[in-house]
């Protein structure tokens, strides 16, 4: 179901976002100029853009909101003891959806996921 999930929503979000959908298409047009065209790992390593549009979709909408753990031993977690057994939960839906670490999160970017050397050599 989350894989189903994934990419449904990588489909809208490209459907919502024409420019990005273009970029995609030119990238899999580029490998995959014919319908025989082979799916390896070589090919794999060479989607940067697609990787990308999937990473930002599950930063917008992840699987889970959230992941918790109960702690095995005590903890200091920037500067603040945490005694073990206490449970600590990292929420993804409100960490990834906030302008401190994600400036514009509403905006569907993958090119925040890409190298430098990926946007300049291929996505400009």
């Amino acid at each position: 179901k989350q894989t189903s999930v994934a990419v449904s929503s990588t489909i809208y979000q490209l459907a919502k976002n024409p420019e990005k959908q273009q970029k995609l298409f030119q990238e899999l047009q580029r490998l995959f100029p014919t319908h025989e065209a082979e799916i390896n790992q070589n090919v794999l390593e060479q989607i940067p853009y697609l990787r990308a549009c999937v990473k930002e979709t599950l930063r917008m909408y992840p699987v889970v909101i959230a992941n918790g753990r109960s702690l095995q031993s005590d903890a200091v977690i920037n500067g603040y003891h945490i005694p073990k057994g206490t449970n600590v939960i990292f929420p993804h839906l409100v960490v990834s959806n906030d302008p401190t670490y994600f400036p514009e999160p509403k905006s569907f970017l993958p090119e925040r996921w890409l190298k430098q050397s990926e946007i300049n050599s291929k996505y400009k």
